[in-house]
């Protein structure tokens, strides 16, 4: 779209120009940016976020915000103030300002994408499933949008503010200088001079110094009349110091010298000071005499408030690069015949750097990075040479052989064919995870062979015990398999354990009520029973471990043991019962049989007397006999 002139944006500012100034600004601090004029082509890109350029205008449901962004902001770009502020419906921000030259809008100059706060990753989540995009990198990208706080917001806009006026200023410089070329065209005397020195001011003096013509810009840049600063000399409108520089340069140019390129400093009415660069000749008559001077100046006021703001800025960067608690060099590649990375130069380092690496500055500026570390792995020169060919930023955690460290490294490119790296020491960090590793591998392997069963339970905020782990020898000894326990209560794991006071136990350890507790529980239930050895302490907060063996075989055979004891007392009674019997049956008849014996022995004893006593005798041995017949079978039996 051309203006009512017939020209476009990019027919009055030097692209590559503030391309490159938004390429340098963003190698500082990323500061996404664009310059597009009003037919939508983009003239300059800095650091376009690939949240958008990858994600949200590629896929065509989520485009749609994307052109419905677009289309508000083009809708309502005639009410910045200076700028429209737009945050469209995938949560990140835009800003456009108008460029206006003279009146006309020519094109708009974008800030954007960033965010105000910390992103909602889980709405970012929804975003990714809903428009099909891949969750890993997608987030990552999210990531990578900068964040602002509306105070950085302001200072970047001041800056913005001030740089499109030195956008519209170099626009309209070129626009009067076109419009000077068509009418210098048309002129034969004065503008036949202007064609070599025209610039924004046009001006003439006489050989006093003092102003016979002035163009319409000077109101503009001054602030007063043309009809009153002419008549006045130029001296007027300085200070003493600089009017004495150009009286100076005055009497040169009166001698037939001519000016290109002075800059001088003006008062403006308002008391500013205004940056002006003259081209300036002597006007002679046909005799050669001086009559005067005339040429052309611009004001470069804004971009010396650009240039300082930006030396500034840079020296607030190169602070923060001096005193970053993170190693930061720069480098450029170095690249073969086919283009492919072969090495890459030191061009800057800071004091970090130095301090991890134990490479000095001095020794390496200027040195390409295989003479400083001869055993540089290749795939260091792969990966950053990437960076600087293609921009794409890399994140990386790795072991470099080279001082046998492990580094978080961070590189992106600052300009083209350059790369910037930041490292940080990690080598303790992952010693002390790897050790950790090791430790917790140990201990695992401890638990997970171990012959005793563990439960472990986690205490819940409503005070339940919830299964959360166990090991092979549980589901051994309990015929149980962890997954029908995981995530269940103490209470729904064992039922039978309800009325007693183990769940409210197993309670106190975990809040550290109580300390170790150790018992022995009979259990039965549908699935096992048995008796148990149970050991139950913290092993963190809110944290409940069991240890149990199965102790059944033990307590069983202690049963029987009881029982056989009981059994061998019992028969030790009755033997000492069978035994007195036995030694009562024996006297009784040995008795009988002693004392007949002896009345036998009596001459006075009748015949059938005798034989009475020797009929008692017979049955007394009879009787006797048959005892000791009997004891015989009762130790056959035994």
């Amino acid at each position: 779209m051309e203006d009512i002139n017939g020209y476009r944006l990019q027919d009055l500012i030097d692209i590559k120009l503030f391309q490159s100034l938004l390429d340098r600004l963003s190698g500082i601090y990323s500061f996404p940016s664009a310059i597009i004029d009003n037919d939508g082509n983009v003239l300059t890109a800095s650091e376009w976020q690939d949240v958008c350029t990858k994600f949200h205008r590629v896929n065509p449901q989520s485009k749609k915000a994307c052109i419905a962004s677009d289309q508000y902001i083009l809708e309502h770009i005639n009410e910045a103030n200076p700028s429209i502020i737009y945050k469209c419906a995938h949560g990140l921000i835009d800003t456009a300002t108008p460029i206006i030259i003279e009146g006309v809008h020519y094109g708009n100059f974008f800030i954007g994408q960033f965010f105000f706060e910390q992103p909602d990753l889980e709405f970012f989540k929804k975003q990714a499933k809903k428009y099909g995009f891949d969750e890993g990198p997608y987030l990552d990208a999210i990531k990578k949008v900068p964040i602002w706080t509306k105070e950085q917001l302001n200072n970047y806009m001041f800056y913005i503010e001030g740089l499109i006026e030195v956008i519209s200023g170099s626009a309209l410089k070129n626009l009067r200088a076109i419009e000077s070329n068509k009418a210098l065209k048309k002129s034969e005397t004065l503008y036949r001079d202007l064609v070599e020195t025209a610039q924004d001011l046009i001006w003439q003096c006489d050989a006093e110094g003092r102003y016979i013509y002035l163009n319409q810009e000077w109101e503009n840049v001054f602030g007063y009349k043309v009809e009153e600063m002419l008549g006045k000399k130029f001296a007027y409108f300085q200070t003493k110091e600089w009017a004495k520089k150009d009286l100076e340069e005055f009497s040169r140019l009166l001698k037939g010298n001519s000016i290109k390129g002075l800059e001088t400093v003006h008062i403006g009415k308002d008391g500013s000071s205004i940056n002006l660069v003259f081209n300036a000749k002597v006007v002679q008559n046909e005799k050669g005499e001086p009559l005067g001077t005339r040429g052309t100046a611009f004001n470069i006021s804004e971009s010396r408030k650009t240039e300082v703001a930006l030396q500034d800025s840079e020296e607030r960067y190169r602070t923060l690069f001096e005193n970053i608690n993170v190693g930061v060099a720069l480098h450029e590649i170095v690249l073969d015949k086919k283009g492919k990375p072969v090495d890459f130069i030191f061009l800057d380092v800071n004091p970090k750097y130095e301090q991890i690496t134990t490479l000095k500055k001095n020794d390496i500026i200027g040195k390409r990075v295989r003479d400083v570390i001869p055993n540089l792995e290749q795939k260091w020169i792969d990966l950053y040479g990437e960076v600087a060919l293609t921009g794409k930023p890399v994140s990386i955690v790795d072991h470099s052989d080279f001082l046998d460290k492990y580094w978080d490294v961070k590189a992106y490119s600052p300009g083209k064919n350059q790369f910037a790296v930041a490292l940080t020491d990690i080598t303790e960090r992952v010693t002390a995870t790897n050790q950790l590793k090791v430790s917790e591998e140990k201990y695992k392997s401890l638990i997970f062979s171990s012959p005793l069963g563990m439960h472990i339970y986690q205490l819940e905020k409503d005070n339940q015990l919830i299964f959360v782990g166990t090991n092979p020898s549980a589901d051994r000894m309990l015929g149980i398999k962890h997954e029908k326990l995981i995530g269940k209560t103490l209470e729904e794991a064992f039922p039978n354990l309800v009325q007693t006071e183990i769940p409210e136990m197993y309670r106190k350890v975990a809040r550290g009520e109580l300390g170790q507790q150790t018992f022995e529980i009979p259990y039965k239930d549908d699935r096992f029973s048995g008796y148990y050895r149970v050991d139950v302490f913290s092993n963190q907060a809110n944290s409940t471990a069991v240890l149990f063996m199965d102790i059944s075989d033990i307590r069983n055979a202690e049963i029987e043991l009881s029982k056989a004891k009981e059994k061998a007392e019992e028969s030790d009674r009755l033997k000492s019962a069978f035994l007195a019997n036995m030694s009562h049956e024996i006297r009784t008849p040995m008795n009988g049989i002693l004392g007949f014996a002896n009345l036998l022995k009596s001459t006075k004893l009748g015949t059938e007397q005798q034989q009475k006593y020797i009929s008692i005798i017979e049955k007394g041995g009879e009787r006797l006999l048959n005892t000791i017949n009997e004891i015989i079978d009762i130790s056959k039996i035994e």
